[in-house]
């Protein structure tokens, strides 16, 4: 039974609960408002006021709340500029907005406590939920010509049932700096072209359960610290399951269950991202790539099915940038890929009987010892005044055409090297193994780092070196 308010406009035909397009009496009031008013539903000012039973069609706005502690429920909107238009309201419950220019919209900085249960199909743009501190749960939005459900201003979501079809299915962005968004679970963001947008910072989801066919399945639009806790299944997406824009850092995924035939596992273009427990196959392509032109490392953390080719590293920039795999596809294989270079672990040319070694391939000419291959080795905890000597057992696949050197960076920490110099042991010309070492006084207490470098030097660029088996005393 609808219950009509006070600013209900008054010039408005009703025909209460008698249902002119179903032509029964079934409790629904059926609202036309072709021609009437500019205001053409129902626009409550007063507080405490129910509106339910309702179906509007044909309105500009057919509902414009200002109203605490008021309760929306069981409405139908179609073919309406706006289907609802919120400045504050306690609960919405049970809608369904169809055909219209936006389905929902709150605006931000106002309070809308709780949606239950809405459905926006086949508008221009599906739901805006930005009022600070909503909530949205049971949500569908389906075949809309924008986005299907935009979160901002530290709204937060329960389960979100359908967001399929739509340019843009769920997008994740913030108003102001410390609003935070959550959603509980996505059950499907399916056939959208980006799955699931992040265009703000410290968002979080907690699982999404199908996130299939897409073009992208989770994009970062140079966003910050955003988790993505589970994704359940993500197959088919057409151009990449993960895309990291430019900028975008400290963005984590914590497990992907199933990744199959996806065209590119994840592009990387940004810095300090991570990717952990992912399951992948039949990736198209070479299944991971990076590019930037800003040193850069990301992380993929115990994932399987990452193609032995994983990497096309954009080369030119001379921005060190490096990818990070642990437990490639085995525990214990572990492969950084760089520009113009490569380092894997190698359990077959050793020093030591067990383990793993380190093997440098260089593979671009670009990488001489101007622009070296670097791997950190060691943090030291140093006295000021206290000598130390660290060696390290290397081997080299030719002579001549390829070097390698142990340094501490100059310039860097007291008393060691200086703005023009690094400290630095060189490799002798040889291919056995041999063990190169170098000592130093620091003039402060501090953590100082030491490096493995590797570069090429003459020749053709295909050649190895192997470290392994470090001291420091």
């Amino acid at each position: 039974m609808a219950k009509q308010s006070r600013d209900t406009c008054a010039t408005h035909k009703s025909l209460w609960r008698y249902d002119k397009i179903l032509n029964l009496k079934n409790g629904i009031s059926v609202l036309d408002a072709q021609c009437v008013n500019y205001y053409a539903g129902v626009y409550l000012q007063y507080d405490n006021i129910n509106v339910d039973n309702f179906q509007f069609a044909r309105c500009y706005y057919a509902q414009q709340i200002q109203s605490y502690n008021s309760i929306l429920s069981n409405i139908i909107v179609t073919n309406s500029y706006y289907g609802i238009y919120l400045y504050w309201v306690e609960l919405l419950q049970n809608f369904k907005v169809l055909y219209c220019t936006y389905a929902y919209y709150s605006n931000a900085g106002y309070r809308v406590t709780s949606i239950l249960n809405i459905v926006a199909l086949n508008c221009v743009s599906g739901i805006l939920q930005a009022a600070t501190g909503g909530y949205i749960t049971g949500a569908l939005a389906c075949n809309n010509g924008g986005t299907g459900i935009a979160f901002t201003g530290g709204a937060t979501g329960g389960t979100l049932l359908k967001v399929n079809y739509n340019p843009y299915g769920i997008q994740i962005s913030t108003s102001a700096y410390g609003t935070m968004i959550k959603i509980d679970e996505v059950l499907e963001c399916i056939g959208n072209t980006y799955g699931i947008y992040f265009a703000g910072n410290g968002g979080t989801i907690n699982k999404i359960s199908n996130l299939n066919l897409n073009s992208y399945g989770l994009y970062y639009s140079a966003v910050f610290n955003n988790l993505v806790r589970e994704v359940v299944l993500a197959n088919g997406n057409t151009t990449a399951l993960i895309y990291f824009n430019a900028s975008g850092s400290y963005n984590k995924i914590l497990k992907i269950g199933s990744a199959d035939s996806n065209q590119s596992f994840v592009i990387f273009s940004g810095f300090e991202n991570y990717i952990y427990n992912a399951v992948l196959s039949n990736t198209k392509t070479d299944g991971t790539s990076i590019s930037h032109i800003n040193p850069a490392k990301n992380y993929l953390i115990n994932c399987s099915g990452v193609t032995n080719n994983a990497t096309a590293i954009t080369t030119g920039y001379r921005a060190n940038s490096k990818l990070f795999i642990h437990n490639h596809n085995l525990t214990g294989a572990h492969r950084i890929y760089c520009e113009g270079a490569t380092i894997f672990s190698d359990t077959v040319e050793r020093h030591s009987v067990t383990g793993i070694s380190w093997k440098f391939s260089i593979i671009s000419v670009d990488r001489s010892v101007n622009y070296p291959v670097d791997l950190s080795i060691a943090k030291i905890l140093c006295t000021a005044g206290v000598q130390k000597t660290i060696a390290i057992w290397c081997k080299k696949s030719h002579a001549t055409d390829i070097g390698c050197r142990l340094v501490i960076q100059g310039n860097k920490f007291e008393g060691v090297g200086s703005t023009d110099s690094d400290v630095f042991v060189e490799a002798v010309n040889v291919t056995g193994w041999q063990q190169i070492s170098m000592t130093f006084t620091p003039a402060k207490t501090e953590v100082i780092e030491v490096e493995f470098w590797a570069y090429w030097l003459a020749n053709l660029a295909d050649e190895f070196v192997w470290v392994d088996d470090i001291s420091i005393v």
